[in-house]
């Protein structure tokens, strides 16, 4: 048997965390059978065994944004953009002049709501989208987005494009290796340019970890200091990182509500009855009361005293954020 290693330092002291919690558990016939370790050498989280590549494409084309699963949107060009979108182009805004920048790579787009923020401000900037599911791809054409499929550019060793801006929100935990994106942006970023990255935040020095109702499909749990160690060993730079948005106890609380959501028994008969109700219910209110209404929640799981969370910094928070550069010293 092979001695378990870490895949981003390659130390051999890794400690075991947990068993991995699916978030469905037909998930195990794509990503297999994991446990969660942590390296003790540069705190990095990860599972074992890793899936490889060709099986996390597969997952995100087939599986990821299923009608049952938390990313799936009926009609992605009726989703109205988030305070999270807005709060990011706020933070990014500080560090990068938008007027002068020419492209942009979102690296795991989705439906690229963060493109089209940005896009509302700067209209006239080139964008790209990069990512593997199909359909993502496709609706982001429809304004004029540049798409590229994920997986096939990890695997290509030459780059034909340089970007001004490479934006990851959310998606570098579920690559199969923790440098994939880093070799993204060292061939991809032009010489000026600058990577804005975000990523949920991991602590495993206390107990809100094990408090966690899923892993699905992350593959990667990143902290501050092993982003940090992440972004060194790449040869890039840091010019600033900090925690955001919700404080963990109450991202935790919305976790859980999510995958209750999702993985309840089948509905009672009176539960569908009143499921129906409400429906007609929400039909009877007219569309500019439903549009006020949506403007003052950030999110239906979440109470209105924390619907600005997207913009709020510092301590025990639910993700990473950072501007990352090139190391222009060491070229």
């Amino acid at each position: 048997m092979n001695k378990l290693t870490c895949p981003s330092c390659k130390s051999a002291d890794c400690r075991f965390l947990d068993d991995y919690r699916y978030f469905k558990s037909e998930d195990r016939k794509y990503l297999g059978d994991m446990k969660v370790y942590q390296c003790q050498s540069c705190s990095l989280g990860f599972n074992s065994p890793m899936p490889d590549k060709a099986a996390l494409d597969l997952y995100f084309k087939i599986v990821y944004r299923q009608s049952n699963r938390p990313h799936f949107k009926k009609d992605p060009r009726k989703a109205e953009i988030l305070l999270w979108q807005k709060a990011q182009y706020a933070y990014m805004s500080q560090f990068c002049d938008f007027d002068k920048l020419q492209s942009i790579a979102d690296y795991g787009a989705g439906y690229g709501m963060l493109l089209r923020e940005i896009k509302l401000h700067h209209p006239d900037i080139k964008m790209s989208a990069y990512d593997p599911d199909v359909q993502s791809l496709e609706y982001l054409k429809s304004f004029d987005i540049e798409t590229y499929d994920l997986f096939k550019c990890l695997d290509s060793a030459e780059s034909k494009n340089k970007y001004d801006l490479i934006i990851a929100s959310g998606s570098i935990m579920y690559d199969s290796n923790p440098h994939c994106f880093f070799d993204f942006a060292n061939k991809n970023l032009s010489e000026k340019g600058k990577v804005f990255l975000e990523v949920p935040n991991h602590v495993f020095s206390d107990d809100s970890y094990t408090k966690r109702p899923y892993d699905g499909p992350v593959m990667f749990y990143f902290s501050i200091d092993s982003l940090k160690k992440l972004v060194d060993v790449n040869n890039l730079e840091l010019e600033h990182i900090t925690t955001a948005s919700t404080e963990l106890d109450d991202a935790l609380q919305y976790r859980l509500n999510q995958y209750n959501a999702f993985n309840q028994k089948e509905e009672s008969f009176i539960a569908k009855i009143m499921k129906g109700f409400k429906s007609k219910l929400k039909m009877m209110i007219p569309k500019r009361i439903k549009k006020a209404i949506k403007a003052l929640l950030y999110d239906e799981d979440l109470d209105i005293a924390k619907k600005l969370a997207p913009f709020e910094y510092g301590g025990k928070r639910w993700t990473i954020r950072c501007i990352i550069t090139r190391n222009l010293k060491s070229e």
